[in-house]
């Protein structure tokens, strides 16, 4: 019997984080692509700035 518990409280907290996951994209609606290539281009900007400064 407690392990059915724990089974079927398990499977609710699956359940909870999978639709708690879509309503995330759902409400922010930036890709995760777009995200890293943000990432990457401001990565690359400072780094050239870096170099500019050095010089």
């Amino acid at each position: 019997m407690i392990t059915r518990f724990f089974r079927a409280a398990a499977r609710a907290l699956l359940v909870g984080l999978r639709a708690f996951f879509i309503l995330l994209m759902l409400v922010i609606p930036i890709p995760v692509g777009e995200l890293f290539h943000r990432m990457l281009v401001g990565g690359r900007r400072s780094q050239v700035s870096q170099v500019k400064k050095e010089e």
